[in-house]
C-alpha cells in the first residue's frame, strides 16, 4: 500500500450512497461474499425475472472502495444480464490494470475508482459486488 488511500472526494460520495441497502423478503438467492484478504463482506439478496436483475437487497461492511464499487454497481444493476456483470468485472480488471479508456456502457462510473489503482490490498473490495452477483448468478444456474 502507498501510505494513504485514495479516498477522493467522489468514492467518499459513493460509499456514502449505497442504493438498495435491506434484506427482500423471499429473494430468489441470497448470498455472502467476503474478500480473503481484506475481509470487507457483502451479503445480496436477489430477485431475478426474464434472465434479469429484477430486485435486490444488500448488507455491506467494507472499507470506503468496496462501499463505493458497491454503490456503483447497484446504482446499475436493476435490468442487466449475467453476461452485462461479467462485462462490468472486466470494465473494473482494465481500470484496475491502469486503463483509462472509458467503460462500455453503462459502467463508466467504475473510473471514479481509477485512484485506487495501487492499493492492491483492496482489489478484492472492490471487486466484491461483482463476484457477490456471478456467485448468485451461478447458484440460480443462470
Amino acid at each position: 500500500m502507498t501510505g494513504t488511500l485514495p479516498y477522493s472526494t467522489d468514492i467518499l460520495r459513493l460509499a456514502a450512497d449505497i442504493p438498495h441497502i435491506r434484506r427482500l423478503d423471499q429473494p430468489d438467492i441470497s448470498v455472502t461474499e467476503v474478500s480473503p484478504l481484506c475481509g470487507s463482506r457483502l451479503i445480496l439478496d436477489l430477485k431475478m425475472a426474464d434472465g434479469k436483475v429484477a430486485e435486490i437487497g444488500l448488507t455491506v461492511n467494507a472499507c470506503a472502495l468496496g462501499q463505493a464499487a458497491t454503490s456503483i454497481v447497484a446504482s446499475l444493476a436493476l435490468g442487466k444480464t449475467p453476461a452485462e456483470f461479467a462485462a462490468g468485472l472486466e470494465s473494473l480488471n482494465a481500470i484496475l490494470a491502469g486503463s483509462d479508456a472509458e467503460p462500455a456502457a453503462p459502467w463508466a462510473p467504475l473510473l471514479a475508482l481509477a485512484p485506487a489503482r495501487k492499493e492492491r490490498g483492496r482489489y478484492g473490495a472492490m471487486r466484491l459486488p461483482f463476484l457477490a452477483f456471478a456467485k448468485a448468478f451461478k447458484g440460480l444456474g443462470e
